[in-house]
């Protein structure tokens, strides 16, 4: 049941639900982020928040679920049978590719200023878009495996942090490709749960789209405020400008800064997260 009062974590005004567990009123984003509720998940065994359970009790993480064909509708604005990302007011199902497109679903992000999809959100209920969560240092730990300070992919059964690259490299994580075949990281998986590797998916004509830009079909690498499409060689040419930092005319990485100078920032912010 939702509730609109203070969250009794972060003590900010929210909407809360009453968590089973401890009763407490707590907001989704303390929800989400406290380990009491991730599990290591039944099919990828990533270490996650629950999202559902199978029929033995086991853990699934969002991810998961969402990838599982027996939890997929036909879309209400597109009609393609998708996961369910959110329904209308009548209950009819919306796919997460028309979600996300839906300018109502997206706001101005609290760091980079740019209007995307709300990925998280402050303690005070500010937005952060996908790209700025992901370079933030608090979500950065070292590696267990290779020692180095980056973002969480996964946990050991034992809690410690497992980097992207080291998890990818982990040949348990590996499968073969139901299109190329060969035996690589699982990028995403087909409706009937088979491995698709990075650059089968990349190739995959079903997750291309006319950029709005330069007109040509290609993958998409972001979209307009409005939700159209932008290939990955005019998102390149729209993020050219002068850098902050060294004041050389470059592609922008993130807080206008270009690549070296966001790097050199970052890792300062970095050492102070790693312990010393």
């Amino acid at each position: 049941m939702k509730y609109a009062t203070v969250c009794a974590v972060c003590r900010q005004p929210k909407t809360v639900h009453k968590n089973r567990e401890s009763n407490k009123l707590t907001c989704p984003n303390c929800y989400r982020k406290d380990p009491s509720h991730h599990e290591p998940c039944s099919v990828c065994r990533k270490v996650k928040l629950v999202a559902a359970r199978a029929d033995s009790g086991k853990a699934i993480c969002p991810n998961c679920y969402c990838k599982d064909p027996s939890h997929h509708e036909p879309c209400s604005s597109c009609g393609e049978v998708k996961p369910v990302a959110e329904r209308t007011d009548s209950g009819k199902a919306i796919c997460p590719n028309c979600y996300y497109k839906d300018p109502s679903h997206h706001e101005p992000c609290s760091v980079c200023g740019k209007v995307k999809r709300v990925a998280e959100r402050t303690d005070s209920g500010k937005a952060i878009c996908p790209n700025c969560y992901y370079k933030d240092p608090s979500h950065y730990e070292p590696c267990s495996s290779c020692g180095e300070v980056k973002r969480v992919e996964a946990r050991a059964d034992s809690g410690k942090a497992i980097c992207p690259n080291c998890y990818h490299k982990d040949p348990s994580h590996h499968e073969p490709c139901s299109s190329c075949g060969e035996v690589k990281p699982v990028h995403a998986r087909a409706d009937s749960d088979k491995a698709i590797c990075h650059k089968c998916y990349h190739k995959d004509p079903s997750h291309h789209e006319p950029c709005s830009v330069c007109g040509e079909v290609k993958w998409v690498a972001e979209r307009t405020d409005s939700g159209k499409a932008v290939c990955p060689k005019c998102y390149q040419r729209s993020r050219i400008g002068k850098c902050a930092g060294c004041r050389k005319t470059k592609v922008i990485q993130a807080r206008g800064l270009c690549y070296g100078c966001y790097q050199r920032q970052r890792q300062a912010k970095m050492a102070v997260v790693s312990p010393a």
